[in-house]
């Protein structure tokens, strides 16, 4: 598993945890110079992710051998003609022209029911025709669901699948499903590898919300205190022991905050009972549904 460098808070106020706001300029330049210098090679961002990509192209990009990849915007209306293609073109080429590249290595649908409004396969025909211009390397989508895997799977081929997965919300992997992926030659990114920061909360700051999983919550950090790790090193060492897990999307809003995770990110914690704080309940485990 390699780390990617998520860009939502380089262009938004995102997370409940983030007290912050968003990243200023300076600072995700400084952070995208310490990632490089640690091997870390991809970045993560979106049309939809406020300014990221305007504030990630004014870093110089070019300097260094990023690997890029971006989302659409989502198609508004219920229904996919050439007009809706057309502003996915022209929303792909100001992201081109933001980032200040040629092309990008990846392009993903945001949405992944874009692909199953009527319509559609236009949208797939446009993604591969990118892809046969040279303007980008792979093509893929963003899910949430096992359901929505085994839509894309039978459906489309795809090269790049980001779907959400924690050491809280361990779903696709109980099912299968990362398996079904990697036999399929699917390249897996995960995010929400910290729940919006849930993962890392004090017990007196957590909202409301989350009581009814209190006693899993509170037995991951009593886990961790046991093991002498930080939760940030316990996340990130879940994702890292599931084999078919390419890349871990992590989003950071400071230089410290990369500094930490990619010190985590070496530590080794031995047997750790990561299966034990497994939460089923979609309620929690899926920010969508949050209601705070």
């Amino acid at each position: 598993m390699e780390i990617a460098l998520g860009s939502a808070q380089f262009g938004l106020d995102y997370g409940i945890s983030n007290a912050i706001g968003k990243t200023g300029q300076g600072q995700v330049c400084d952070i995208l110079s310490l990632a490089a210098s640690e091997g870390v090679t991809c970045i993560d961002t979106a049309a939809l992710y406020g300014n990221a990509e305007e504030v990630l192209g004014a870093c110089d990009l070019q300097s260094k051998p990023w690997r890029l990849i971006t989302k659409t915007p989502k198609v508004e209306g219920g229904c996919v003609g050439q007009l809706e293609v057309d502003l996915m073109r022209r929303r792909f080429d100001l992201s081109l022209q933001q980032l200040k590249l040629g092309q990008v290595d990846g392009l993903l649908l945001h949405r992944y029911s874009d692909f199953f409004l009527p319509g559609g396969d236009l949208i797939y025909q446009f993604l591969g025709s990118l892809k046969a211009q040279g303007k980008v390397n792979k093509i893929g989508v963003s899910v949430y669901t096992a359901e929505q895997i085994d839509q894309i799977l039978a459906q489309f081929d795809i090269d790049i699948i980001q779907l959400p997965m924690n050491i809280f919300d361990q779903r696709l992997v109980r099912s299968g499903h990362l398996q079904k992926l990697k036999e399929a030659g699917v390249e897996i990114h995960v995010r929400s590898v910290f729940l919006q920061g849930l993962v890392m909360m004090p017990a007196e700051v957590r909202p409301a919300y989350f009581n009814p999983i209190t006693g899993t919550l509170d037995s991951f950090s009593h886990a961790c205190a046991e093991f002498k790790i930080t939760p940030l090193a316990a996340a990130l060492q879940y994702i890292e022991h599931i084999s078919e897990v390419d890349y871990a999307v992590v989003g950071v809003n400071t230089l410290n905050q990369m500094a930490e995770i990619i010190s985590a990110n070496k530590c080794e914690i031995g047997k750790f009972p990561f299966e034990s704080f497994a939460i089923n309940d979609s309620k929690f485990v899926n920010p969508a549904e949050w209601a705070l």
